[in-house]
Order: C-alpha cells, then sequence, then structure tokens
C-alpha cells in the first residue's frame, strides 16, 4: 500500500477575502497548493492575480491555469494532486477555515485510511464573523478524499469508497462565504 500523503488544494479565481487564512489553517498538514483560474467559473472578469500573490505570501504553491468551469477546475487539480504523488487531498472552498482539532482529527483518518470521503459540519456566518447562522446549516461539504479511490462526480460530490460524515464534536469548519461588505454577499449569492 502506498504510503500515506496529504495536501491541500484549493481551487479559485478571485475570492481572496479569506484565502490566506484558510492556507494557513490548512498548512499544519502539509503543502497547500492553490489552483488559480484565469477564468472565472461565471464568465465574469475578476483580479485572480490577487489570489496568486495572497495564496504565494501565506506560503501556497500557486498553480496558475484557465478552467472556464468548476467541474474541469476541481478535476484537473486532483489530477495533479495525483501526480505530484499525494494520496489524500483536503478539498477547502477559499472562504473556509479549519478548526485545529477537526485537522487534527481529519489527519487521523487519512493516517489509519478509516474512510476514503469525509464530510464534516460547518458554521456559516452573515456579514460579520460575529454573526452565525443558527440554527446550523444541515449541509455537510467534503473535506478530505482519498485521491486512489475517490472520483470528482460535480462541483462538490464526488462518488467511490466509505463516506464517513464527522459530528460537530470533531470540530468544524469556518464557512465565511457570506461575510463581508454586501456587494461580495450579492456576487456569492449570484454565482
Amino acid at each position: 500500500m502506498t504510503p500515506v500523503r496529504i495536501g491541500t488544494c484549493i481551487c479559485c479565481h478571485d475570492d481572496v477575502a479569506f484565502l490566506a487564512e484558510v492556507v494557513r489553517s490548512f498548512a499544519a498538514a502539509g503543502p497547500v497548493l492553490v489552483f488559480v483560474s484565469r477564468l472565472a467559473w461565471n464568465g465574469s472578469e475578476g483580479s485572480w492575480q490577487l489570489c496568486s500573490s495572497a495564496a504565494s505570501a501565506a506560503g501556497a504553491e500557486v498553480i496558475v491555469g484557465d478552467w472556464p468551469s468548476e467541474t474541469l477546475h476541481r478535476r484537473e487539480a486532483l489530477a495533479q494532486m495525483r501526480e505530484r504523488g499525494f494520496t489524500h487531498a483536503f478539498i477547502p472552498d477559499s472562504d473556509e477555515i479549519v478548526e485545529p482539532g477537526l485537522l487534527e482529527a481529519l489527519v487521523g483518518i487519512a493516517s489509519s485510511r478509516s474512510a476514503e470521503r469525509v464530510c464534516v459540519h460547518m458554521d456559516t456566518y452573515w456579514k460579520f464573523p460575529s454573526y452565525v447562522i443558527r440554527p446550523r446549516e444541515s449541509l455537510t461539504p467534503i473535506v478530505l478524499v482519498d485521491l486512489e479511490a475517490v472520483k470528482h462526480v460535480s462541483i462538490r460530490e464526488y462518488s467511490g469508497g466509505r463516506r464517513l460524515v464527522l459530528g460537530p464534536e470533531y470540530g468544524l469548519l469556518q464557512h465565511l462565504s457570506y461575510v463581508g461588505d454586501s456587494e461580495r454577499i450579492l456576487r456569492k449569492i449570484r454565482t
């Protein structure tokens, strides 16, 4: 069996608001690779260079390319992770910060090969980090995949292997998509 090698794979275009914090939150588990698309998934213009600079400054390796859809972007990023010898990948969005205790639990799951798709609970915030949405969303996004067993289906859907959902007592993903000024929130809702 291949020795476990964990990396973080972040796909983004120009959503830079929390990217540095996301990179730093996952860096304790291994290398962080940020795949920055010069093309937006919805066709809108954006400053992809800001993502590239922020990710690099936070210590991530940056790979720049042209991916016209989220599905193509994520598939190519995961293929490159495999080519680089990673067996497992954390797959957060550029506005999802992992709590240290959750990261530790996820590394343990990958190291023991206990599951191939691991989903987690998250707290979602509105406008400011002090406004957490309650009740908590029932959505439990996949945040860890075994690259040798899992296949990307579409957007954040994956198939293959055993699926495990960790309870919130293991820690949370801090989901900051809807934090910021009204323009940022409206753009997130539209896209």
